[in-house]
C-alpha cells in the first residue's frame, strides 16, 4: 500500500466520525471471492449511531471502502489494534475502544500456503 492510498484512507476515515476520536463504530471486513474464504482485500465499514440496538441502527452503516488489496495473497481476520502508548494503556484502549491512531493486522497468505 503506498502512502497516497493511506492518506486517502485517512482522509476518509477523518470524515467520517466509535472509536473515540471518530465518534462512530468501524467495521473491517476480509472480502471472499472464493473457496476456503479465499480473497484478496479488506474493505472498512462506519456507523455514527451510538446505540445499535435502537430502531434500524445496526443497519446504518456506510458504503464499504477499499482499505487494502493484496493481489495474489488471501487476507484474513483484519483487525484494529490501539498503538502501544502510555496514554492509551491508560486509557485501557482496546480492539473495541480505539483512539485517535491505531494499527491494522491482517493475516496475509502467499498462494503456496492457502487452502
Amino acid at each position: 500500500m503506498d502512502r497516497r492510498h493511506i492518506q486517502n484512507i485517512s482522509r476518509e476515515v477523518r470524515g467520517k466520525t466509535r472509536n473515540g476520536e471518530l465518534k462512530c463504530r468501524v467495521m473491517l471486513m476480509a472480502k471472499s471471492t472464493g473457496p476456503s474464504w479465499k480473497g484478496s482485500s479488506i474493505y472498512i465499514s462506519f456507523n455514527k449511531n451510538p446505540d445499535l440496538g435502537r430502531d434500524d441502527n445496526s443497519q446504518k452503516w456506510s458504503e464499504p471502502v477499499l482499505l487494502l488489496e493484496q493481489h495474489g495473497n488471501t487476507l484474513w481476520y483484519p483487525s484494529l489494534q490501539p498503538v502501544n502508548s502510555e496514554d492509551n494503556i491508560k486509557k485501557r484502549y482496546s480492539c473495541l475502544r480505539l483512539g485517535k491512531k491505531a494499527r491494522l493486522f491482517v493475516k496475509v497468505n502467499a498462494p503456496s500456503r492457502s487452502l
